[in-house]
């Protein structure tokens, strides 16, 4: 019992994101005009993500993971990281959401209730799934948070697109799952526990059953972050989802995919050729998603293929199998996560009633909204990696990390792609910045209202200071990493 209430209380910020999204259904279901539980969901996240964060670290507490409900949840070290960025991402992500929403004028009801409810259960979701320390935990994280995507994916009914997005993105990530079950089963036919402390991974060398399944499983997570060849969903969920909710899949969803995937591979590192496997698909994902993003003439397909790009920096990252490799792969994600909510966020206010991410559309932005092309201009320099923004030292560390691993080629491939990327980047900037409207194609984007304004203003100054002076970031991940990825192995 002792046990328990301990266990309790080290989840409880977890467990006050359980209650507020239960409440918020209720009262969502009670009154379906209340203008205060997208609000009240917003400070439920940033609460959360507060007390994650309570420890007195006289003792390196702070640094240390426990585990937690027999081992199968971490809390503390790198989880509490986890779960700070995956709380503020759904913030955020509920920032632009609810007057993106608000000013679509064809919903007769308003949903921002029902989205702020699916936005807190899909992060507990990626909390799980992020912190989980056995497969069972993991299939449920995953699950929670891909059933809440797949409805905010469809949730404007009255759009063609956004029914396609939805019913695509719930039929392939079905298969994923399966996929991810089936592995999980035969891996514990072949070890007897699905727990990562409790696998004896000497015994498993020679067993057929543990090969397939680790097969099965890594299939899984790599439809989660849309790494080639299982990327296919992408473009078109990008494309028909509303755009808020699109920054929120392609961030959150994907960090929490990237380390849970980080914790399986941590935890079979001895699984020979693993990592043989892993720069193969990283040298396919880089190739694939920067020259298929050239060929696009809407943004939000650009930036489907250019997140299937970053997916394969970071497994490239990640086959390095060091502590630099991980590391990288969690400033890389934090990086990334800042700069597709900021892109995501202004894009949401640029294509107004119309939906209108066309290139014709955005041509000549400048003119129309000054403020809008700065801030995405600032956006795409960031994603294709010039300095001084976030986005260089996210690829520096990739980078670094895959030379020092001897992975020479496979470095040289992802840098030369990250230079084909510059290329559609640029070209965004140079279509809204330097070429004048088509009055043929004018519209009126979104007026920013404080949120979305402060929203965007706290993420574009991350991007930018955190470019010049990472410092402090990287320091914290690599101290809690250090302290935490013992208990794993």
């Amino acid at each position: 019992m002792e046990n328990l209430t301990l266990d309790l209380l080290q989840s409880l910020p977890l467990i006050l994101l359980l209650v507020m999204a239960l409440f918020l259904m209720i009262a969502e279901a009670i009154d379906r005009k209340s203008v205060v539980v997208p609000y009240i969901g917003i400070v439920a996240l940033l609460v959360s993500a507060v007390l994650e964060f309570p420890f007195d670290d006289k003792n390196g507490d702070m640094y240390r993971s426990v585990a937690i409900y027999n081992g199968m949840l971490k809390v503390r070290g790198i989880a509490s990281l986890f779960h700070v960025i995956l709380c503020l991402t759904g913030a955020f992500a509920l920032s632009f959401v609810v007057p993106y929403l608000r000013k679509l004028k064809e919903f007769k009801d308003d949903i921002t209730g029902e989205i702020t409810v699916l936005t807190i259960f899909a992060v507990i979701g990626m909390i799980l799934l992020a912190n989980a320390n056995d497969l069972i935990i993991t299939f449920i994280g995953l699950e929670t948070m891909s059933v809440c995507l797949y409805i905010m994916a469809g949730s404007l009914k009255t759009r063609k697109e956004s029914n396609e997005a939805g019913i695509k993105y719930f039929l392939l990530g079905a298969f994923a799952s399966a996929f991810l079950l089936y592995g999980i089963a035969l891996i514990y036919g072949a070890s007897g526990s699905t727990n990562y402390n409790k696998m004896n991974m000497a015994l498993l060398q020679n067993s057929p059953l543990f090969f397939a399944g680790t097969g099965l499983i890594l299939v899984g997570f790599l439809f989660k972050i849309s790494a080639f060849p299982f990327h296919f969903w992408a473009p078109d969920v990008y494309q028909g989802a509303p755009t808020p909710m699109v920054g929120f899949m392609a961030t959150a969803s994907k960090s929490a995919s990237f380390w849970g995937l980080m914790l399986f591979i941590v935890a079979m590192s001895t699984v020979p050729k693993l990592n043989t496997l892993l720069q193969i698909i990283a040298v396919l994902t880089m190739i694939w998603g920067n020259f298929m993003a050239i060929r696009q003439t809407n943004l939000k397909r650009v930036l489907a293929y250019s997140s299937v790009a970053h997916a394969g920096y970071v497994l490239l990252a990640m086959a390095s199998h060091s502590n630099m490799g991980f590391q990288a792969v969690v400033f890389y994600m934090i990086a990334y996560t800042l700069m597709n909510l900021a892109t995501f966020g202004v894009i949401s206010l640029i294509e107004g009633e119309k939906f209108s991410t066309n290139a014709k559309e955005l041509q000549g932005l400048y003119y129309q909204k000054p403020a809008y092309a700065i801030i995405l201009s600032m956006c795409m320099l960031a994603l294709s990696g010039i300095p001084p923004f976030i986005g260089f030292i996210g690829k520096y560390q990739v980078f670094a990390a895959a030379i020092k691993a001897d992975m020479v080629v496979p470095a040289i491939i992802g840098i030369i792609t990250s230079v084909v990327s510059a290329f559609y980047y640029l070209s965004v900037i140079r279509r809204i910045c330097f070429i004048k409207p088509d009055e043929k194609y004018l519209h009126t984007p979104f007026v920013a209202d404080g949120l979305s304004y402060t929203a965007l203003g706290i993420l574009v100054f991350a991007i930018v200071v955190l470019g010049c002076y990472p410092s402090p970031v990287l320091n914290l991940v690599n101290k809690l990493y250090l302290y935490s990825v013992a208990f794993i192995g």
